[in-house]
């Protein structure tokens, strides 16, 4: 059983959310926490794999609570939500410690499933990375099965994205949308690669 942990000071979103993520995701337990305080002793707690987190929260400024959890659990995934987006360079100074995703408010229930999905899926591979980040064996499993579900859930999502990103019709739509869901593409990619690269497997 994997733990998730939203954190959001708006309770009947949270709320939401979590009844979003139990009806698409099994085998999970999600918590809420509705601001800094409860979240750092949720987080200690549960010790969850995932951890959505808003923003702006009354008693402290997420991105720095983002960096404060993953100083105290290296290999934790985070999803950050907000109603005024992130910038791309705060997006690439988190992505180190953990950052799996971004989500813009309001968002549908199927957006906030697949981001927890993916950021599940790889928390495994930064808690891995992150006891012994040489090991090509930590970036991702080296099971051919494994590789081949994992790409072609990659192929799928790209398909997906082509036609979500022909309906986008501004900039900001477009770039909310390469945050939250091609950079993860790439990390997943560049995982596989890896693989296979220490595989002797030609990757190409």
């Amino acid at each position: 059983m994997q733990n998730i942990l939203i954190v959001d000071d708006n309770a009947p979103l949270a709320r939401f959310t979590r009844s979003f993520v139990l009806s698409r995701i099994c085998d999970v337990q999600v918590h809420l926490a509705h601001d800094a305080l409860a979240a750092r002793r949720e987080f200690d707690a549960v010790a969850p794999e995932v951890v959505v987190l808003d923003v702006n929260l009354p008693d402290a400024d997420g991105v720095a609570l983002l960096g404060e959890l993953a100083a105290r659990r290296p290999g934790t995934a985070f999803v950050l939500i907000s109603a005024e987006g992130v910038d791309d360079k705060t997006i690439s100074r988190l992505r180190p410690l953990g950052l799996a995703g971004v989500l813009w408010k309001p968002y549908t229930a199927q957006e906030i499933a697949d981001v927890v999905r993916r950021a599940l899926d790889g928390s495994a591979l930064l808690r891995r990375s992150a006891a012994d980040p040489d090991s090509p064996a930590s970036v991702v499993s080296v099971d051919p099965e494994h590789m081949k579900a994992e790409l072609s859930a990659i192929l799928a999502e790209l398909f997906e994205l082509r036609a979500i990103l022909a309906q986008a019709t501004s900039e900001q739509g477009v770039r909310q949308i390469v945050d939250s869901r091609v950079e993860p593409l790439i990390d997943s990619v560049q995982r596989l690669a890896k693989v296979a690269r220490s595989l002797g497997t030609d990757s190409r």
